[in-house]
């Protein structure tokens, strides 16, 4: 009975890990990773991140920034159009801010609405 409940517990882990690998992994598309952020100010920040979009698509990815108390100082929804000679397409954005960033982030990226 003890052998059967534990080779139950790990087929469901299995699968759970593969599903969630597919779904929320760095190799799906729209996955963003931030290469850096720099240029602070009291006023801005440039944050430089790559995406995964396929060809003929378009993504829209979250940029924000946050201050050191973790509130958010700046945000804004930018379109990406994918470079055809590369994996992985990078960008390169200077996020307006409301005061002084301690981090530039990329929250999400997901497929742009057709226009």
């Amino acid at each position: 009975m003890l052998a059967a409940l534990l080779l139950a517990v790990v087929a469901v882990g299995t699968v759970s890990a593969v599903v969630f690998t597919r779904q929320y992994g760095p190799g799906r598309d729209y996955h963003p990773t931030v290469e850096r952020f720099y240029d602070v100010t009291d006023s801005q920040v440039v944050v430089e991140f790559t995406v995964r979009v396929p060809a003929a698509q378009t993504a829209v990815c979250a940029v924000r920034a946050r201050a050191g108390h973790g509130g958010e100082v700046g945000r804004e929804e930018i379109r990406v159009t994918p470079d055809p000679e590369a994996a992985r397409t990078r960008v390169v954005h200077r996020l307006a801010t409301t005061q002084r960033p301690v981090t530039g982030e990329v929250q999400r990226c997901w497929r742009a609405p057709a226009r």
